[in-house]
């Protein structure tokens, strides 16, 4: 999220060890589909594979990031590969010497060296950032993401959603899927980032 409070890319960590191309696509198990055709069917919430929500951030679509961990938790390499994903979409402009600044709480895993070299990489300048790290072990008197986009409005949004969800369910199996996380995820992330 940007100072400004704009979503610039929304990302889901599934707990897994391996990556599954239907859990970064989800599945709608609702979608009216008669016969399947990609273009028609894909990137919506009523869609057959509706895909995580995009962000338009600077006048630029950023699709959401979809990743695993066995722990569900964000890990660096992960915090690497987002912002990777983020400067592929975004490009922000280093021409003014100005990088992105990217503001962390301070939980001790922010100094492993996927991040850290990514982060610090000169050779180029496209994806050089600078960034603030908290209290290292202080996240409890630091934390940032403390919006009400983020902590209000989207966790009872996603609540509504599961309990939708379920109640649509009702017929069939009765479980929240990995299919189903970025459905939840897109239909909570629009009402709470309007």
């Amino acid at each position: 999220m940007a100072a400004t409070g704009e979503a610039v890319c929304c990302c889901i960590i599934i707990a897994a060890k391996t990556m599954k191309a239907s859990w970064v696509t989800g599945i709608n198990p609702f979608s009216a589909l008669d016969d399947l055709d990609l273009k028609d069917d894909c990137d919506g919430n009523n869609k057959q594979f509706p895909f995580g929500p995009n962000c338009i951030f600077n006048g630029k679509t950023v699709p959401c990031f979809v990743c695993c961990s066995e722990s569900s938790s964000i890990t660096l390499a992960l915090l690497a590969d987002m912002l990777r994903h983020t400067d592929e979409y975004v490009g922000f402009d280093h021409t003014d010497g100005v990088n992105p600044f990217l503001l962390l709480d301070g939980h001790g895993s922010q100094f492993e060296l996927p991040f850290l070299q990514y982060i610090n990489d000169c050779s180029n300048e496209g994806h050089h950032w600078n960034a603030c790290i908290g209290v290292p072990y202080g996240t409890a008197l630091w934390q940032v993401g403390d919006s009400q986009e983020q902590n209000g409005t989207y966790k009872m949004e996603l609540t509504h959603a599961k309990h939708e969800l379920l109640e649509q369910k009702a017929l069939q199996e009765y479980a929240i899927e990995k299919t189903d996380v970025v459905l939840l995820v897109r239909k909570a992330f629009e009402k709470s980032f309007q």
